[in-house]
């Protein structure tokens, strides 16, 4: 069975995104998050700049050719991205689990009255234990998602889902999670106006408009590698994935 379409209707104030919760949730209790991350960071520099500075240290991960250190440099990142992925399962599960309380209180907007209704049957969250993609790359959920799998967020006759929300207050009072706002144009990254002529960073540019330009750019409190899990989450089928220092220079225009 298809998953329902979406639909993205403007939120109220003073209120904070699921995928924005999820995030803030994951890096107040995910105490490897950091770690983990710099393991992704430097296995991805050392295979971008395979053939050129492996040589300076030639026994580097018992590399003898270009290929050698292309591949230990694979494999080191890739081990990086499956704990990763560990991290961001467990912490998922976690997450589910308080949603699936009640607490905070999931809440999708009638985009026809304007009157914002909580999702009464939140136990849902936790149904399922397996999931496509730790995480959420986005705010919509569905019984029948196998990426994102939730409550119903339909709530008329057009078959579409609502994207989730909390309420600040509630959401912070609840979680106990530092420093949790609204996000204003100075916390975020801004998209560059016109897309860079490099082509790794184009495709970086037109994912970004996709799913932050009526926000403005992601959150300045997101680290690049979560932009770009974001982004790459989102990528169109069939594009490369992206690196993190490419979306870093993307938004920084270098």
């Amino acid at each position: 069975m298809p998953a329902p379409l979406k639909s993205n209707d403007p939120l109220p104030l003073n209120v904070i995104r699921l995928s924005d919760a999820w995030e803030r949730y994951y890096h107040a209790t995910s105490p490897d998050m950091k770690a983990i991350e710099g393991e992704l960071n430097a296995a991805w520099t050392e295979y971008e700049g395979r053939g050129t500075d492996w040589r300076r240290d030639w026994e580097w991960l018992g590399c003898l050719t270009d290929a050698d250190h292309c591949n230990a440099a694979l494999k080191w990142w890739r081990g990086a991205m499956v704990a990763l992925e560990e991290s961001r399962s467990k912490a998922e599960k976690a997450f589910r689990d308080v949603l699936a309380t009640g607490r905070p209180q999931s809440l999708i907007r009638n985009p026809v009255s304007g009157e914002i209704l909580q999702i009464l049957n939140y136990q849902d969250w936790n149904n399922k234990q397996n999931f496509g993609v730790a995480g959420f790359s986005d705010d919509f959920v569905d019984p029948h998602e196998l990426m994102q799998p939730g409550p119903n967020t339909i709530i008329n006759h057009d078959g579409f889902m609502r994207p989730v929300f909390f309420n600040l207050d509630d959401f912070q009072s609840c979680l106990g999670l530092d420093r949790v706002g609204v996000i204003e144009a100075g916390e975020r990254w801004s998209i560059p106006e016109k897309a860079p002529l490099r082509r790794m960073q184009a495709a970086a540019w037109r994912t970004a408009k996709r799913i932050w330009g009526a926000d403005g750019g992601p959150p300045r409190s997101l680290s690049w590698q979560e932009i770009t899990n974001k982004l790459n989450a989102d990528r169109i089928r069939g594009d490369t994935l992206l690196s993190a220092s490419t979306v870093e220079r993307m938004f920084k225009g270098k």
